[in-house]
């Protein structure tokens, strides 16, 4: 099967987005913590940068662990969401002119196999069953029967309408 995609719902892609944006930028934001402070801490033993007045601003690890992961998801969420917008709204935009991305999906069907005891498939493994005995051979075809004469519409076959008379 072709499918072909003509154009993506901004706004459903932008709740997704969001959300999609939010829990990366998140997860981004304890990776930098979780490697800054190491550098932080190895740059304050060495005595700072050359030319950089020495000053100590220090935070917490607690702080910049609540505090850069907010602030990066924040980041993300907003400016990612913003880009894929702009950027589902120009493939609208080409997909128009052009036309869409044509995908090729494979028609695949899966038949699940029922289990006759579900309350001890939890405890015992599921095991194919058993092959059928081989069957017997089978019997030989019946022979038809003659075909019957439809009935004569006009009744002349049936002994009750011969009357005498109608010689």
């Amino acid at each position: 099967m072709k499918f072909e995609i003509k154009s993506i719902g901004i706004w459903s892609l932008i709740k997704v987005s969001f959300f999609l944006n939010l829990v990366m930028g998140f997860l981004m934001g304890v990776l930098t913590v979780v490697f800054l402070i190491p550098m932080m801490a190895l740059v304050s033993e060495m005595g700072g940068f050359p030319g950089m007045a020495n000053q100590d601003i220090q935070l917490s690890f607690g702080a910049m662990l609540i505090i850069i992961p907010v602030v990066q998801s924040f980041t993300y969420a907003v400016f990612g969401t913003i880009l894929v917008s702009l950027f589902a709204g120009l493939y609208n935009l080409i997909a128009r002119l052009l036309g869409g991305i044509e995908l090729s999906v494979a028609d695949i069907t899966i038949q699940l196999i029922p289990d006759p005891n579900p309350a001890e498939s939890f405890s015992s493994p599921v095991v194919a069953p058993a092959p059928p005995p081989p069957s017997t051979p089978a019997p030989p075809p019946i022979e038809p029967s003659p075909p019957v004469p439809p009935p004569d519409p006009f009744g002349a076959d049936n002994p009750e309408n011969d009357r005498h008379d109608d010689r």
